[in-house]
């Protein structure tokens, strides 16, 4: 049985071509592959083109750096 907090639904599934990964401090980004960016706001299939709006853009902009060093560096 979850506990009192627990979240009780199913995600909707990514779209296709879509991945969910983790920063170095456990947080949930997503990659798009189709288009080579990154969001922390999660896409759902109903609605691949979701976003967080402008003002997730610098964020997007510094995650998708950071993943670049990643692949980069081998990590």
């Amino acid at each position: 049985r979850p506990s009192a907090g627990a979240c009780c639904f199913a995600m909707d599934p990514l779209p296709p071509g879509w991945e969910e990964r983790r920063d170095a401090q456990g947080r949930s980004f997503y990659v798009d592959h189709n288009t080579k960016t990154t969001t922390w706001t999660r896409p759902s299939s109903s609605n691949p083109f979701a976003d967080g709006g402008a003002a997730d853009v610098s964020n997007d902009e510094a995650l998708a750096r950071w993943l670049q060093q990643q692949e980069e560096s081998g990590g």
